[in-house]
């Protein structure tokens, strides 16, 4: 059971860590916002990363072939999400000051949205459940991938993605308190550029 466990987290933890749109927009929210927006952003792909753990581990081939099917449209929707929000990134400064008692509301209300945007965004790439199905059918074929371990396993994907988002978003925390507020500007619209290339290439990739 600890084997299976741990099998989770390693898939979890290899699947989240190359860098991709997904880990450029949580070090961004974490430039803008702090490190709670980067851990909100983290936590939405990890909880996307365990949705599709889900689909992959426990067989749910119907979920599968619908989003196989429309591949296309997930693809349209990422690129042009994340092409908006590239954009807004490259061209509105990032905030550098810690958000007073007037600013708790809204900083709530934008965690939810952080959250929420990145898990959709994240489940946009029909790659990352290919990835997902593809270690899963490995696992299965060693003949050790029962209901209840797939379920262990699910857990584990989450706590391996999770980690790797606490990571990102502390190192990314950590730099951002280093940064002068010019180079933090300049690091932003950098990032908000490769926002938007990223969703330009998710874009072109419908047309292939």
């Amino acid at each position: 059971m600890l084997l299976i466990y741990l099998k989770g987290m390693l898939i979890g933890l290899f699947i989240a860590a190359p860098v991709g749109p997904i880990a450029v927009l949580c070090i961004s929210r974490t430039l803008r916002e702090g490190t709670l927006a980067g851990l909100a952003t983290g936590l939405g792909a990890a909880t996307a990363d365990a949705t599709y753990g889900i689909v992959a581990g426990f067989g749910i081939t119907a979920i599968f072939a619908m989003m196989e099917d429309n591949a296309v449209y997930l693809k349209l929707v990422g690129g042009l999400l994340l092409c908006l929000m590239g954009l807004k990134v490259a061209l509105f400064p990032p905030a550098l000051k810690p958000p007073d008692a007037s600013r708790l509301g809204r900083l709530h209300g934008g965690l939810v949205v952080d959250l929420w945007s990145a898990f959709f965004l994240t489940l946009a790439n029909p790659v990352t459940l290919f990835a997902f199905a593809a270690a899963f059918a490995g696992i299965g074929q060693e003949g050790i991938l029962t209901f209840s371990d797939a379920g262990i396993m699910v857990l584990g994907v989450f706590c391996g993605s999770s980690i790797w988002w606490l990571t990102l978003s502390f190192s990314a925390g950590w730099i951002r308190s280093w940064l002068n507020p010019h180079v933090l500007r300049t690091a932003h619209r950098s990032i908000g550029v490769a926002l938007t290339v990223f969703g330009a290439v998710v874009l072109a990739s419908t047309l292939i």
